[in-house]
């Protein structure tokens, strides 16, 4: 039903009908609302001889709206709002207040029978408007802070309240949540990151209803959850090192960057430079809130690497390496085979020497690889050896004795 235009229906009761007096004439009540019209409609189109509105205060006062026989007659502070239909009898009233409240009869005397009496309960209400919703403080620290948040309307009578958090209804309260005063505020004790809302309040009457703005709770907390994030890992040289930091905090959080010296490097989410050989090491992100005086810290290993060389060049490069390797392990081998010849060469020509009683040519070509400086004469005995500076060749010769005469 429309509540703008509700009806109040009269039902005729006609004597050859059957029905009785006043049953069904009129429903028990009606909704107006202030500033509008209501219809009180008689539904029948019978012939009437007279019919007779009034308004019946609460406190007993009848005051009559109008009569209407072979003519209409209005009552003066009724005669610029109401319309009045002689056919059906129906009434309507415009420009509607709250002292339109109360109760409505009609009376309607038909050309035969008994009269016919209804009457109707018209409540009047006000439209809601100016919904508002107001928190008693916006500085809220996480698990030490409370909000109290009230509900208000401009305009709007015989109201009920309801409060939501997103699309969630707030019926019960709890040891953290609290409403009260008629359902007209809403207390959050100890509020923590996760009682940021959005909070409305829903107004309504049995004509109207209106929901406030939401409001948004922003606890102060944090810093948690802090990550770097490495868009590009290894970086090479010549590269931008770009490094991300994030953390979770209201306010936002200061970022300061330190690298693995314990040098400050820069301030703010985001750390960028050219990258080089030096750059490669451990990167601390600190994360502060200048409100809470909590700090967090994150730490990221960066690796820097020089790849200027194409992969073709690289392969040279280790094949060379591999060769180089090669080829001298080939001459250090030569080296050595050579000197172990010569050494054994050196001992053949002793054994011959020895062989041919010291006096053969290959003796004479052998003392060229000798040292005989330190040879002494030989002594009237027969049997003394020749002593030589070289003690292997001195053990050699040391047996040789001269040939018998």
């Amino acid at each position: 039903m429309d509540l703008s235009h509700g009806y109040c229906m009269v039902a005729v009761c006609l004597a050859l009908t059957g029905r009785s007096d006043g049953v069904g004439v009129l429903p028990d009540r009606l909704s107006g609302a202030v500033g509008e019209s209501v219809m009180l409609k008689v539904d029948q189109s019978s012939p009437m001889i007279s019919v007779a509105w009034q308004f019946h205060l609460a406190n007993g006062t009848v005051i009559s709206i109008l009569t209407s026989t072979v003519e209409t007659t209005t009552t003066p502070e009724y005669s610029t709002r109401t319309k009045f239909d002689n056919i059906t009898g129906s009434l309507e009233l415009s420009i509607l207040t709250l002292n339109d409240t109360g109760l409505y009869k009609v009376m309607i005397t038909p050309p035969s029978g008994h009269p016919l009496n209804g009457e109707c309960n018209l409540q009047m209400y006000e439209r809601v408007s100016g919904v508002t919703v107001t928190p008693n403080t916006t500085e809220l620290l996480e698990f030490s802070s409370s909000v109290r948040m009230s509900c208000q309307v401009s305009t709007g009578t015989s109201l009920s309240y309801l409060w939501m958090n997103g699309s969630s209804e707030i019926t019960v309260s709890s040891d953290r949540v609290q409403v009260g005063d008629g359902n007209t505020t809403l207390t959050i004790l100890n509020v923590t990151r996760y009682d940021r809302g959005p909070y409305t309040c829903n107004v309504s009457n049995l004509i109207s209803t209106q929901e406030s703005a939401p409001l948004k709770l922003h606890p102060i907390y944090g810093p948690v959850s802090i990550q770097i994030y490495v868009p590009v890992d290894p970086v090479e040289i010549g590269q931008i090192l770009h490094l991300s930091c994030r953390a979770e905090s209201t306010p936002p959080a200061h970022f300061t960057w330190i690298n693995g010296m314990n040098e400050e490097l820069g301030s703010g989410a985001d750390f960028k430079k050219t990258a080089t050989l030096l750059d490669s090491g451990e990167y601390t992100c600190l994360a502060v809130n200048n409100i809470t005086k909590l700090e967090l810290r994150a730490v990221q290993s960066i690796s820097v690497t020089d790849n200027s060389l194409s992969s073709g060049a690289i392969a040279g490069i280790a094949i060379a390496v591999i060769l180089a390797v090669v080829l001298v392990a080939a001459l250090i081998y030569r080296v050595h085979t050579s000197r172990t010849g010569k050494r054994k060469e050196k001992f053949n020509v002793s054994e011959r020497g020895s062989s041919n009683g010291g006096y053969s040519q290959d003796s004479a070509l052998s003392t060229q690889n000798m040292n005989y400086a330190d040879i002494s004469h030989f002594k009237k005995n027969q049997d003394v050896g020749m002593k030589m500076q070289n003690p292997h060749i001195s053990t050699i010769y040391s047996e040789t004795k001269p040939p018998a005469t």
